[in-house]
């Protein structure tokens, strides 16, 4: 038989060739339908209230279920106006846990570099505590070092320390380069023509580039000092981004830094907040940008950044689209970058050399500028 055989209600069906009916054979009402489910719902409902106040039978079960009341009302909160509605209560603890915050240990690292070894201090004559002389302090960022750091984030210090590196291997002069960044935001992690392995300690892994040697963090956990230092090689640290505590150390022993910022408004600004705060020491500030600048940014620099532009202790260092896109590898940089790098280091030899009106270094020629185009 076919829905179109079915008639009037109460009319039989054949129950050997299927269909839902009566078993006398006779079709149900709609009327049967319903009670029919209200009594398996009620049913359903009195097997569920039953499991629920059975006593536990382990730790994870709560003896009680856990149900909503409203003020004054002592009954289970459930759903009026029908008789299909069950108690409203939380599943079983084994089911569902409760949800809670992410522990510190399962979120990102914050994106901040480490904190500079710890400088040696020895007591003063009122009792307290002060940095040692750079020959004790062997922990401290010493005076003959090039620290190179950036005025704000993306500003490009890697790029910069990594040209003075071949600025020194240009002139025939050994240096090492370490970067402090942590391993997995290391700005050289691929400047090396060859791996090294790790030195003595464990701390620094090294790689070779021409006559330099770099070093970078091996470990998450910021080493206790610096790695040793080779003999008649300049050294070039790269600081990054630096914390406020670490700012006031390098003030302690005031080697020669490198400001590092973008030729941008806020580039700008970072940078001339950042010179104030290194005030008393030797600085040269290494822009990165178009060597004319906007008239947006010329006319918003400050005094600090003014001083040393007008007493040529100012490098463009020009952009790289290919740099950019890539970061530093172990391919040479570009010309214009490496020549801006020998720019600076020549500048910084006269500086050494207390001439400070003398002609850079011979090896220190600027990159070709176009025609109308002045740094």
């Amino acid at each position: 038989m076919t829905l179109s055989d079915v008639g009037v209600p109460g009319q039989l069906i054949d129950v050997v060739n299927g269909g839902d009916v009566h078993p006398d054979g006779r079709l149900l009402s709609v009327a049967e339908i319903q009670q029919a489910y209200r009594d398996l719902v009620h049913s359903r409902n009195r097997d569920v209230a039953s499991t629920l106040n059975a006593p536990a039978t382990g730790p994870d079960r709560p003896a009680t279920p856990h149900t909503s009341r409203a003020p004054g009302n002592t009954a289970p909160h459930t759903l009026e106006g029908t008789d299909t509605a069950t108690p409203h209560m939380s599943p079983p603890l084994a089911v569902d846990a409760p949800h809670t915050s992410p522990q510190p240990h399962d979120l990102h690292p914050a994106a901040t570099l480490p904190a500079l070894p710890t400088l040696d201090q020895a007591p003063d004559q009122a009792g307290q505590r002060r940095p040692t002389d750079n020959a004790a302090g062997a922990d401290a960022v010493a005076r003959d070092w090039l620290a190179v750091v950036a005025a704000h984030s993306g500003a490009g210090a890697s790029c910069v320390a990594l040209a003075l590196a071949d600025g020194f291997d240009a002139a025939g002069r050994a240096c090492r380069l370490i970067d402090v960044a942590h391993p997995a935001r290391s700005g050289l992690v691929a400047a090396a023509t060859a791996e090294l392995g790790n030195d003595p300690t464990g701390a620094w892994r090294r790689g070779s580039r021409h006559l330099s040697t770099l070093y970078r963090r091996a470990a998450a956990e910021a080493p206790g000092s610096w790695p040793d230092a080779a003999a008649e090689a300049a050294t070039v640290v790269d600081l990054g981004l630096l914390a406020p505590a670490n700012i006031g150390r390098l003030l302690d022993t005031r080697p020669t830094v490198i400001v590092v910022c973008r030729v941008t408004v806020p580039g700008l600004r970072a940078a001339e907040q950042l010179l104030a705060e290194l005030d008393g020491t030797r600085v040269l500030l290494a822009a990165v940008g178009p060597g004319r600048w906007p008239g947006e940014v010329a006319a918003s620099i400050g005094d600090r950044v003014r001083w040393l532009r007008d007493r040529r202790q100012l490098v463009t260092v020009p952009e790289d689209r290919h740099l950019q896109v890539t970061g530093p590898t172990n391919s040479p940089l570009p010309k214009s970058v490496s020549a801006a790098g020998r720019e600076l280091l020549g500048l910084i030899d006269a500086a050494h050399s207390d001439i400070a009106d003398a002609p850079p270094n011979p090896t220190a020629q600027s990159a070709p500028r176009k025609r109308g185009k002045t740094r």
